[in-house]
């Protein structure tokens, strides 16, 4: 059996609740430095655009690296 590690976290800005003003998401790719090009943490406008940065910049990381996904190929 195989086991995914987590490569970042997804999170609802709590201020942007409280203050309510329009809920936007945080994101953070774990890695403790990025390349040039590469963004490991940042904010969107909804969960989907949250995952979608993390994902593109997943890959711009794998990218730099001379990387690949092992579960993806």
């Amino acid at each position: 059996m195989s086991s995914l590690a987590a490569i970042g976290s997804l999170r609802k800005n709590t201020l942007s609740v409280l203050a309510n003003r329009q809920v936007t998401w945080e994101w953070t790719l774990r890695v403790a430095v990025a390349p040039p090009g590469v963004e490991h943490h940042g904010r969107a406008d909804s969960l989907e655009g949250a995952k979608e940065q993390i994902e593109k910049n997943w890959y711009a990381l794998l990218g730099a690296g001379n990387l690949r996904d092992r579960y993806r190929g």
